[in-house]
């Protein structure tokens, strides 16, 4: 239509969308100034429609679609050949399309470098059949082919868009192992097998034309790039529906292929990925990578005590890698990646103090697989090859947002310790896979990640020691534990592993039975936001198996069920320390108790107001050591019923418990050391403590400190001799000031540098303490020891747990030496009962008092003689040679014991004041020698008595030189002189008496 109109050059539209045999034949041929080929919008070709066209048409535009082969090289060559077709059209020009010519498939020779060869074809129904009946391009030299294949059916143009049939380009260009590039596949309809094995073999491809096809059919792509061991990366694909069969074995022995889209269909045909990438080894290798979120950031290692590994780095995507020392690389703008791989089949660590650190500056995320640093970069090994493989690999990496990938699933001790340990930006934990754990696998693994909001599933059912040992330790923003569905627990498996996760709500189910040692071991240790705790159905437990699980959880209200009823070693161990929140106790059924099971259980839970029943018969050692110390709101204590203690066993038990008032009964017997040390110091509010201490076998510092600052304690328990032990009583209520203000025995200066000394003569064993603030504080005194009371008014008191007395005869006693000015108050009772200021009002053996205070000159003023039950010469010689006293105690006992008062206030030379004897049952030599020497007496004490017995009053006022008056009563029929009861008993008084 248009042949030779040299000066068109533009061509007009040609709409037409169905064709007719030969319609377009030469109708531009010759139009050497045609610029571009108009649209030509059909998609279906009729018989030679398009034939010769546009032959002549020399610009650039019309040459493009041709099918070229460009040699790279010298003597390249190019042929083809027909398998099972008779004949097909087929083209070639050797310069730049100006002339063609037929070509029967001959070899072309591409002498020089640059060389092209441009191939057309009109073949409208296709150059290829079936299987057996195919071209098949022949390649040698290095050649890239451009344009398009479509060329070969429409003439040259490239335009078609639809394939006429199945097999079209069957195996084109098989084995052409020269091929560097391939043309573009223009079709977006395609039919079945069309393009099946089309590249397979070509080896030095090294990339995929773009795939723009939008309509597949079976198996169109089968098998297309099989084999091509150069191509390292594949085009996006477009949004498609899959078709049976249509992707299979596509890229099938790609060994180098680094990378695959993300295949976006949701429409997927029977089989249609099938072995698709079976055998791209590097397509599944995946290599460990670093990005960059921000501008200049870096990424590098050291070796920590190791001599050297096999470590690579790549910044171009895998094209290229080169051996990497650790020296620091510059990712400079946001997005750059650094690939790392690495062939350490031996591992990268050996132990905490032998392995490799990445060390990165700015926000960085990290992704691939940690394997290929032991597998060549692949990622895919599933078994760590050493202990502590990947100890410590990112530790410290504060910029680092995501983890890599995990995945072996065969791990060994320590593989993963600290691996993550103080990365703080890191928001996502990786998969673990792994069913079965070793020895430190995970310890400490997340340990303050403290951007980590969510933890990895943890399937693992069979655990090991310390395996999740501090795992996420203070990641104080994870809000939800994993699911721990282990049922057999190993030694410390969970040992703080949520320790510190104050944001932390909700505690995973804990199945076991049957624990081991230390299994959750401040597990949820400072879970601060934890508010529920989870059910505890174990029955079988194990050293400190639960100690300080919920230490510091301040927000739990109400402690699970704890249904075990054997205790064991430490079991309980601060389980709820300072969970101040907590306001009941569960029941405690053990009967049995090992040592330190209880041990700080509850203690400075300030909200807790009763104690849980304890039945325990059968003690440990330090068993309820501070169980409830500090519990500030406790106000019930249960019954504590067992008969026999161990040593600390009650020690500090309810320590620092302000608001309880009642102490609960002790029924123990036999007390072992420091059994109640501290049990209820500084229970400040506490008023009332059981009447009596019945044990009878003390033990080295029993009640040590047991009342300490107990400062509203009105009474004391009456504390019976028993077998003797040094300081059994010791402290026991130091700090109590009120409970022996009156009480106890008080020694007062009334001149400055007055000294008090405590002496033994002969043998004996005796408890007493002393206190020079008012009883705050108590210390022993021993035989010997001197005090010196500097100031007038100065004081001390004094206390004894002298049950079964405090002298034993008259060659073994105690008694004091002062010197200076001194007055006695208080009741000397309190050196037996330890302050009680004589309750018992019972002295508990003869000699009790003998010569106390014998030939204390200072003394000015005499104590309480408060009991009214008296013991064979009980105070005999008490006050014996006192020449400063005047003035003589109460008596008030009704009934006398043998010599019970002999000489007690002999030679007093000053006593000018007596009180009145109100006993009226006498025994043998009760009174004698009473008031022997005292020369300023006067007046006698009323004698009730109307029965005497033999020298009752032998000497009594012998030596009075003062006395002018005596009262006495006796019977109608006593017979004086028969029972001896007057003998020389006013002998040496006054003639004027």
């Amino acid at each position: 239509m248009f042949k030779d109109c040299t000066s068109i050059v533009e061509a007009p539209e040609l709409p037409a969308t169905t064709l007719v045999n030969s319609c377009y034949y030469k109708m531009f041929l010759g139009c050497s100034a045609l610029k571009e080929v108009p649209k030509l919008p059909a998609t279906e070709l009729a018989d030679w429609c398009y034939y010769e066209m546009f032959d002549g048409c020399t610009s650039p535009s019309f040459i493009k679609h041709f099918l070229s082969f460009t040699s790279n090289e010298e003597n390249a060559t190019i042929e083809y050949k027909l398998y099972g077709l008779k004949s097909i059209n087929i083209e070639k020009s050797l310069d730049e399309g100006k002339t063609w010519e037929a070509w029967k498939g001959e070899s072309i020779l591409l002498q020089n470098k640059g060389d092209k060869l441009l191939v057309r074809g009109y073949n409208k129904e296709g150059i290829g059949k079936s299987s057996n009946s195919y071209m098949q391009f022949v390649l040698s030299g290095n050649v890239s082919c451009g344009g398009s294949v479509m060329s070969l059916i429409d003439n040259g143009l490239g335009y078609a868009k639809k394939i006429p049939n199945s097999y079209c380009f069957y195996h084109l260009f098989e084995d052409c192992s020269s091929l560097v590039k391939a043309p573009k596949l223009t079709a977006t309809t395609l039919r079945t097998h069309c393009y099946e094995g089309m590249f397979k073999g070509c080896s030095s491809l090294k990339e995929v034309p773009e795939l723009v096809a939008t309509d597949l059919a079976e198996d169109c792509y089968a098998e297309m790039f099989e084999d091509c061991t150069s191509l390292l990366r594949v085009p996006e694909f477009s949004e498609i529906e899959e078709m049976r069969g249509c992707c299979l074995e596509m890229f099938k022995g790609c060994t180098d292929l680094l990378k695959i889209p993300e295949k976006p269909t949701s429409k997927i045909g029977l089989d249609c990925y099938w072995e698709m990438f079976q055998g791209c080894e590097f397509l599944y290798w995946n290599c460990l990578s670093f990005t960059a979120n921000e501008d200049d950031c870096s990424v590098g290692y050291k070796l920590k005590e190791l001599k050297s590994i096999k470590i690579e780095q790549s910044t171009d995507e895998g094209e290229t890698w080169e051996v990497w020392d650790g020296e620091p690389i510059l990712l400079e703008e946001e997005g750059d990646k650094l690939l790392v791989r690495g062939n350490n089949p031996k591992g990268i660590g050996k132990g905490l103090d032998f392995h490799m650190k990445f060390i990165t500056e700015g926000s960085i995320s990290c992704g691939g697989s940690v394997m290929s640093l032991i597998d060549e970069g692949r990622g895919t090994a599933m078994s760590i090859p050493s202990d502590y493989c990947f100890c410590g690999l990112f530790e410290d990496c504060k910029g680092l947002k995501t983890a890599p990938s995990l995945p072996a699933t065969r791990l060994r001790e320590g593989c993963y310790f600290r691996m993550f340990i103080r990365c703080p930006n890191l928001e996502t934990a990786p998969e673990l896979p792994a069913l079965s754990l070793k020895m430190r696998c995970y310890a400490s693994m997340f340990m303050y990640c403290t951007s980590l909001e969510e933890a990895p599933e943890l399937p693992a059912t069979t655990l090991a020691i310390k395996c999740y040992e501090t795992m996420f330790s203070n990641c104080n923003s994870l809000k939800k534990a994993p699911k721990l569905p282990a049922k057999k627990m190993e030694n410390s498996c969970y040992w703080e592993m949520f320790n510190g996760c104050s944001s932390l709500k909700e505690a995973p189910i804990l199945p076991s039975k049957k624990l081991a040692e230390e299994c959750y071991r401040s597990m949820f240790g400072r879970c601060v936001s934890l508010k529920e705790a989870p059910a505890l159905p174990a029955t079988e437990l194990a050293k400190s198996c639960y100690g300080d699980m919920f230490s510091g959880c301040t927000s739990l209200c109400v402690a699970p069920e704890l249904p075990a009823k054997k205790a064991v070693y430490e079991c309980y161990l601060r389980m709820f320390y300072n969970c101040h929140n907590l306001v009941s106790a569960p029941e405690l059924p053990a009967m049995e108790l090992d040592n330190h099971c209880y041990y700080a259980m509850f203690c400075n839970c300030t909200s807790l107001r009763s104690t849980p029943f304890l039945p325990a018969l059968k003690l440990g050692y330090g068993c309820y050591y501070e169980m409830f110390k500090n519990c500030t709101s406790l106000i019930y204590v249960s019954p504590l019923p067992a008969m026999t203690m161990e040593k600390i066993c009650y020690n500090a038990m309810f320590l620092g418990c302000t608001s309880l008032r009642d102490a609960p009964e002790l029924p123990a017997m036999k007390l072992a050391e420091y059994c109640y040390c501290c049990m209820f110091s500084g229970c400040s509010s506490l008023e009332n403590v059981p009447n009596k201490l019945p044990a009878t076998t003390l033990a080295n510092d029993c009640y040590f400190r047991m009342f300490a600052d107990c400062i509203s304690l009105k009474s004391m328990p009456s504390l019976p001799k028993g077998e003797e032990f040094d300081n059994a009583y010791r402290f026991m209520f130091q700090g109590c000031a009120s409970l022996f203000k009156g009480k106890c025995l008080s020694l007062q200066a009334k001149k400055g540098n007055s000294t008090i000394a405590c002496k033994i003569e002969g043998e004996l064993s005796v408890s007493l303490e002393y206190s020079q603030n008012g009883g705050e504080d108590w210390f022993v005194w021993y035989n010997g020891d001197s005090l010196t009371l500097k100031n007038a008014g100065d004081s001390i008191l004094l206390r004894g747990n002298n049950s079964s007395g405090l002298s034993v005869d008259n060659e073994n006693y105690l008694y004091f030496v002062l010197s200076g000015e001194i007055s006695a108050e208080g009741d000397v009772m309190s050196l037996l009962d330890y302050g009680r200021g004589g309750k018992e009002k019972c002295i508990p053996c003869a000699y009790c008092f003998y010569k106390l205070f014998d030939r204390c000159e200072a003394l000015v003023s005499a104590p309480i003689l408060s009991a009214t039950k008296l013991k064979e010469n009980c105070y005999d010689s008490m006050f014996k040679g006192c020449v400063s006293l005047k003035s003589m105690p109460e008596l008030p006992a009704k009934r006398m014991e043998e010599e019970c008062y002999r000489e007690m206030f002999r030679d007093c030379t000053s006593l000018d004041l007596v009180t009145a004897l109100p006993a009226e049952e006498l025994e043998t030599g009760c009174y004698r020698g009473m008031f022997k020497g005292c020369t300023s007496l006067q007046i006698a004490p009323e004698l009730l008595a109307k029965e005497l017995e033999k020298g009752c009053y032998n000497k009594m006022f012998e030596g009075c030189g003062s006395l002018n008056y005596v009262k006495c009563f006796i019977g109608e029929d006593t017979n004086v002189v028969s029972v001896k009861c007057m003998n020389h008993w006013l002998e040496g008084v006054s003639s004027k008496g």
